[in-house]
């Protein structure tokens, strides 16, 4: 959101370099791959929310490497949408918030501290 409105010089430049999408589109399918192989386990609503965020990245990466030309429409297309986006990441922001909680939650348990619940 902070470099929103100079989002009209990057993405030419991001698109224009055939080897950064490749290598970008690279990264994420590894890093969506590693997710979905070491998250599988639905043990709760935080590890199917990182799951589903594995799998959003495959998704992504594949795109990306597959189709650029679409991902370069989609991105063109919103950077008059300013307000939406800073919605839509206002609400990636809380539940990364919220994922960082419950990850830590267990670690405060092992060293005897207390839940809301008890």
């Amino acid at each position: 959101m902070v470099r929103a409105p100079d989002m009209g010089r990057i993405l030419p430049a991001f698109f224009g370099n055939e080897e950064l999408v490749w290598l970008t589109g690279g990264l994420l399918l590894f890093g969506g791959l590693l997710i979905v192989a070491f998250h599988h386990y639905w043990t709760s609503p935080a590890a199917g929310a990182i799951f589903l965020f594995g799998w959003f990245l495959v998704l992504r990466g594949l795109v990306l490497l597959a189709a650029p030309q679409l991902i370069w429409r989609v991105a063109t297309a919103s950077v008059g949408a300013i307000p939406v986006l800073g919605i839509g990441f206002g609400a990636v922001l809380l539940v990364g918030v919220w994922l960082t909680y419950r990850g830590w939650e267990p670690l405060a348990l092992a060293a005897g501290g207390r839940t809301r619940g008890e």
